[in-house]
């Protein structure tokens, strides 16, 4: 997965299948922000599969990522 904030990409996450909780953290440099103080994050899957390509039973939709849970913090 590239996370890309305001168009920008950052560096490459790899999470495993199956594992649970990999915490991960994007630190916005404020120079991105801009002018209007909006902040646009998208996310690039490389390699996403189906539960059926990967032996998890006849579900052929592919899957990308899923947030649990999502904070946004100003750094101090």
């Amino acid at each position: 997965v590239i996370p890309a904030v305001n168009g920008k990409d950052y560096e490459e996450w790899t999470f495993q299948n199956g594992k649970k909780d990999q915490k991960t953290t994007l630190s916005v440099p404020q120079n991105l922000i801009g002018s209007e103080r909006k902040i646009e994050i998208s996310f690039k899957i490389k390699g996403y599969k189906s539960p059926q390509e990967l032996g998890y039973g006849a579900d052929r939709s592919k899957f990308g990522i899923f947030l649990s849970e999502l904070e946004i913090a100003p750094k101090f």
